[in-house]
């Protein structure tokens, strides 16, 4: 497949549908990848994202915070640890799977939709070869296949078999979510309330689940139901990119005792045009009965741009099973090796094709192949057994910006004394217990914030507290997961106190975001970071938006509007953001805005700025965010920050003496509260 058809398919099958959840299983993971071009996917696409990747990734952090779209990643352990260089830039969960000697391979993709008139939710069920990478969206020459299941309309057979395997991922969660339901959460609730049908066409579906249930990818090819027991005389394509160490391994006999006739197995080349398998395996093929070496037919290299003089990596599974009557063909992850076959946790497809026939055909004898080569990759399932690999512990670590809470857990049966490591190799914690069971860290936490300013790949190091000499295991790359990243202090743009609430005010989404995208782009170039960098809009953002007070109460009515059908809603993640978050228009935003020097850069004078605090103030001590996380702290500095114009010289009065100043101030504020506060009983 080349770059168009993966992210194309998605969008036409998403359509004009809204997302409420995603779900991604993979073994590589590329954070930044991911986060640039494939979560866009799942958002709005009302506004084009820039082409420069630190606007764009602004852009998108904004777009999913506003959007509070739920998004779980589950990837392999074993492998981030060898292959992860960099960490997640905003917020959705990551779930390490560690499966020891076997690999955590599937490729599994769960998408819940929900139509926007009618408000019925749909899930897209997506399979193929693709990792969560930019190779597996963009370069290689992969597989995919998507089925898209509605309540009554889907056959009862695949939710068991979706049940099975969101109870298998369940036990591989990192951490509970808390009060904000996760991606697999809804998910998970969709499939339990989905009614299932005998009468619906079958949907062949090998899940994540099924090594866990003692059921090979060859059971679920060869047992019932499968479509490929009904007829005979079936000839066998294999499209792998990976094949057996073992010289003479036979793996393929199994096949036959299927009742698969012959065997046509797909034979890649490097870019250096080195065949990529030992050369004994190669000459074990070749004197072998039934199963014979094989390239791609020309109509099909012509269909996967591979007769051209650009070279595409293979990185496709599939099993093509066709007779004169029928063509079948699994789509998946499965490699052709025996810790995928038996072993590993794959996914994928049995899907018919329209029409049956070849997609390779025989090398010919005349055509020598003389240069072999290793793949570039570890074979999945091999990893786990590295020796170093394998000793490593196994940690899940958290860390919530808006709770300043750091918890952690081991694996079941295991404990450690774990230091998380700065920059410099210096401890940012103190000694800290793990065991099974989540616990928190009790200590001070400002070295640590620090550090995760700059990433979440922490380095770990520690002891193991089950061995009798307490072994010290080596320090490690740990992906420590960050939540609450409406909290996190992060480079942002700086708007004025006057943008601020002119979005309060009910300034449109659209506007709003070119705002943002505006600030963001005039940052970079004060920090002399632009580059080629332009807006989107030639308009000019007016500054100055507020002339009269009453504009201020209008704005501070509407905000707190919003976020009362916020809270009714649910949707506490936006409340907290608005509250006491870190984001560029949140009410702690403004409240640091409106303390710089008065009148200056577009910042308010002295006497809005006090009107602004105790408007913000009003808000903070409503029955309904008052006990919300944080509130109570930053109502205390509101009052801070009030008590110092009331006693400073910023704020002056026609009568400004000391006795004078005092019954105003007082009076006003009787009058504003009594004024602004909703009383029970009268309209």
């Amino acid at each position: 497949m080349d770059r168009a058809v993966i992210t194309e398919q998605l969008l036409e099958l998403v359509a004009e549908r809204e997302v409420q959840a995603a779900l991604f299983t993979t073994y590589t993971f590329e954070p930044d990848f991911f986060e640039l071009e494939v979560i866009p996917l799942l958002l709005s696409q009302e506004m084009a994202y820039s082409a420069d990747d630190r606007v764009k990734r602004f852009m998108v952090r904004e777009n999913l915070r506003e959007a509070d779209l739920p998004i779980d990643v589950f990837y392999d352990l074993p492998m981030f640890r060898l292959s992860g260089d960099c960490s997640p830039e905003m917020e959705y969960l990551c779930n390490g799977v560690n499966l020891g000697n076997r690999a955590f391979h599937g490729k599994v993709n769960m998408i819940l939709l929900k139509e926007k008139a009618t408000e019925e939710e749909t899930l897209l069920l997506g399979a193929g070869s693709n990792n969560l990478s930019h190779a597996g969206w963009w370069g290689n020459i992969e597989c995919q296949h998507w089925e898209e299941i509605s309540s009554g309309a889907v056959p009862r057979r695949l939710l068991n078999i979706l049940q099975e395997e969101i109870n298998f991922l369940n036990g591989y969660r990192s951490f509970d979510s808390g009060e904000k339901k996760s991606a697999i959460d809804h998910i998970e609730a969709f499939i339990y309330n989905c009614r299932g049908s005998y009468n619906a066409d079958p949907v062949y579906y090998y899940g994540l689940s099924y090594p866990e249930n003692h059921r090979s990818f060859i059971n679920f090819l060869h047992r019932k139901p499968s479509p490929l027991r009904q007829y005979g005389n079936w000839s066998l394509e294999i499209i792998s990119p990976f094949f057996a160490d073992d010289a003479k391994n036979e793996e393929h006999k199994v096949f036959f005792n299927m009742g698969i006739d012959e065997i046509k197995l797909l034979l890649p080349f490097d870019s250096e045009n080195n065949a990529l398998c030992q050369d004994s395996y190669y000459e074990h093929i070749q004197a072998e009965e039934g199963i014979q070496w094989a390239r791609w037919r020309d109509d099909v290299a012509r269909s996967l741009g591979l007769n051209g003089e650009q070279f595409r990596c293979l990185h496709a599974k599939m099993y093509h099973f066709y007779n004169k009557r029928q063509s079948w063909v699994f789509v998946g992850s499965v490699n052709f090796t025996h810790k995928a076959l038996y072993e590993n946790v794959e996914a994928g497809f049995l899907a018919k094709l329209d029409k049956a026939g070849p997609l390779l055909e025989p090398i010919p004898d005349k055509v020598l192949i003389e240069r072999f080569a290793e793949p570039d990759e570890t074979v999945p399932g091999e990893i786990g057994e590295d020796e170093l690999n394998a000793a490593l512990p196994e940690f899940h670590l958290s860390y919530d910006w808006v709770s300043k809470r750091l918890t952690g857990r081991t694996a079941r049966y295991h404990a450690y004394e774990i230091e998380i490591l700065g920059s410099e190799g210096e401890p940012v914690i103190s000694p800290w217990e793990l065991r099974y069971q989540e616990c928190e860290y009790e200590g001070d936490m400002q070295s640590l914030e620090k550090l995760l300013r700059n990433g979440s790949l922490v380095k770990v190091r520690g002891r193991n507290l089950k061995l009798k000499e307490k072994t010290e295991f080596p320090a490690h790359p740990v992906l420590l997961q960050q939540t609450g990243w409406s909290h996190k202090p992060l480079d942002l743009p700086e708007l004025t106190a006057s943008q601020i609430l002119a979005i309060y005010a009910g300034m449109a989404p659209e506007r709003r975001k070119m705002m943002l995208i505006d600030a963001k782009i005039r940052a970079l170039f004060l920090g002399s970071q632009g580059g080629e960098l332009t807006t989107y809009t030639h308009e000019q953002i007016i500054d100055q938006f507020f002339c009269e007070y009453a504009e201020i109460f209008s704005a501070f009515s509407k905000l707190r509007w919003r976020l009362e059908q916020a809270f009714e809603a649910e949707q506490y993640s936006q409340v907290d953001y608005y509250l006491t978050g870190t984001g560029v228009d949140s009410l702690t935003s403004l409240v640091n805005r409106s303390m710089d020097d008065d009148g200056e850069d577009g910042n308010l004078n002295a006497v809005t700025c006090y009107l602004v605090l105790l408007s913000a103030l009003e808000i903070y001590r409503s029955e309904n965010f008052i006990e919300r996380q944080n509130v109570k702290k930053e109502a205390e500095r509101v009052c801070r920050e009030i008590e110092s114009i009331k006693k400073g010289k910023r704020l002056k009065l026609e009568n400004n003496g000391k006795k004078n100043r005092k019954h105003f101030f007082r009076w006003f504020e009787e009058e504003f509260f009594r004024t602004y506060t909703t009383v029970k009983g009268q309209q």
